[in-house]
């Protein structure tokens, strides 16, 4: 018993411990459970919190695209709007220039303006000017802009290409403009497209320079990208056709009427001053490439004698029939001159001694017919000089050629 005395107390304390032990583990375990609840809301609020947030995010940045593209879009409508102003100001420039084009009364400098206004348009690489002759058939290469030093001599030879050969002739056969947009990929250009490598082009424009339906030339422009031939582009390129067609025109009416001040209006033939500017220019060109060229001087023998026995009016008519012969006589190529009163010289391009010796003899033989009704006595004295042997400057050469009529005369070997 009093062993239970001192047991039962130690066994109160005992349980009592573990009771409030356990009691005590309750608690924590009910504390605990209490904060991962609470971090399990904490955890929750923050996954939607950051669903939130992503959703945000993406809201955001679905925002910036958006903007962006609006931006993009602003960005290419203003600069299609600067493009067209821009293209807006060349027309109101290329027009401004009229004035220009049409106060130029120098044919050549005219076919220079032209070639030029259409090298200034974008992407070009080079362009060319051709006129093309009376018959339709051929092209006269009279221009260009940035062209090779071979299109150079082709203008200074005034070389012709046939409407059949060339990429411009198109545009005069079908009388619109002749347009590819990538010539790599186009079957007329095949057989250019080496010369379409060597030159750098990819795109190109033949133009016709139409004035009231009729063709007075073509214009070529050579384009370095291709595809870039739009609306307005072509617009300024028809801008500067017209401009120019209008130009040319009425440089060609102009010389026309100068035409009138270097013919001699009673034969027809070149006057005196044309013989004189243009023996300079021919013999700078035949010294540049080496060729001959020949000066013949034609003296009317006894002429006098028709104005007092028959009349001035007949005198007259002897000198247009004479003109008339010789015009006949020599190519289109040379020059019949009037030298003054009635005597006449005529300049042979590229003609050698031979040659010349050859057209005398026509001629002499051509106005036999004439003579049978005039006077007798009635002839023509000739003489006649060849560059570069006979002299090197037309007075060398005028002045070695009256020597040989000089003899002639003396020796009357030109006598009926």
């Amino acid at each position: 018993m009093e062993y239970l005395f001192i047991i039962m107390p130690i066994l109160a304390i005992i349980g009592m411990i573990i009771v409030g032990f356990v009691s005590y583990r309750k608690g924590k375990l009910s504390v605990l459970r209490e904060q991962q609840t609470d971090n399990k809301r904490q955890l929750e609020a923050l996954r939607k919190d950051i669903l939130s947030k992503d959703l945000q995010i993406h809201t955001l940045q679905a925002q910036i695209q958006s903007l962006n593209n609006t931006e993009k879009s602003q960005i290419n409508r203003i600069e299609s709007l600067e493009d067209k102003l821009r293209q807006k100001a060349r027309e109101i420039s290329l027009l401004s220039e009229d004035s220009l084009f049409l106060s130029t009364i120098d044919l050549q400098k005219t076919y220079d303006l032209v070639a030029q206004r259409a090298g200034v348009l974008p992407h070009v690489k080079f362009t060319r000017l051709y006129m093309l002759n009376d018959e339709g058939t051929m092209l006269r290469l009279v221009s260009g802009y940035n062209i090779s030093e071979k299109y150079i001599e082709m203008i200074k030879d005034k070389f012709e290409f046939s409407v059949n050969n060339i990429p411009a002739g198109i545009a005069v056969k079908n009388n619109v403009p002749f347009i590819v947009d990538d010539v790599y990929k186009d079957d007329y250009f095949a057989k250019w497209r080496e010369v379409s490598t060597l030159y750098d082009y990819r795109s190109y424009i033949a133009v016709p320079l139409l004035r009231y339906h009729r063709i007075l030339g073509v214009v070529e422009i050579f384009i370095e990208k291709e595809n870039v031939l739009s609306k307005d582009y072509l617009d300024i390129v028809n801008i500067i056709a017209n401009m120019g067609a209008l130009a040319i025109e009425n440089c060609l009416f102009t010389g026309k009427l100068q035409e009138l001040s270097i013919i001699d209006e009673m034969t027809s033939a070149y006057n005196h001053r044309f013989l004189l500017d243009t023996f300079d220019k021919e013999i700078e060109r035949a010294a540049r490439h080496h060729h001959s060229l020949s000066y013949i001087m034609i003296d009317l023998d006894n002429f006098k004698t028709i104005n007092d026995t028959l009349g001035h009016l007949k005198g007259d008519e002897v000198l247009r029939s004479v003109s008339r012969i010789m015009r006949h006589t020599v190519r289109g190529t040379d020059y019949v001159c009037r030298y003054g009163g009635d005597e006449f010289a005529i300049l042979l391009l590229e003609t050698n001694r031979e040659d010349t010796i050859k057209v005398i003899e026509k001629l002499r033989a051509a106005v036999i017919p004439l003579w049978e009704s005039l006077p007798p006595g009635t002839n023509m004295s000739i003489g006649f000089a060849v560059y570069p042997e006979d002299g090197s400057t037309p007075t060398d050469l005028i002045k070695h050629a009256d020597n040989l009529i000089y003899e002639e005369k003396l020796k009357g070997k030109h006598d009926r």
